[in-house]
């Protein structure tokens, strides 16, 4: 994946997917176990988590491309 694809992919991840589960989470919650206002809070909870998870993913991602390219650059001065 090219770095601007990547980019362009983790930041529409960071806008859609704690959008999304904060509203699919607020809905869910409402509706079935408890009131607004703590369906609010748990939904936001929610929310940050997913943010965290994205970010995770995102830097654990770097970091794994970091050392497969360090690797490859190793191989190529043994090589030599």
């Amino acid at each position: 994946m090219t770095p601007i694809r990547k980019l362009v992919v983790y930041s529409m991840a960071m806008i859609v997917l704690p959008l999304a589960s904060y509203f699919i989470s607020n809905s869910v919650l409402a509706a079935r176990w408890t009131t607004d206002h703590w369906a609010n809070i748990y939904a936001a909870i929610i929310a940050v988590l997913v943010v965290h998870v994205v970010l995770f993913s995102f830097v654990y991602q770097a970091y794994s491309d970091d050392q497969i390219a360090e690797k490859a650059e190793l191989q190529g001065k043994k090589a030599d």
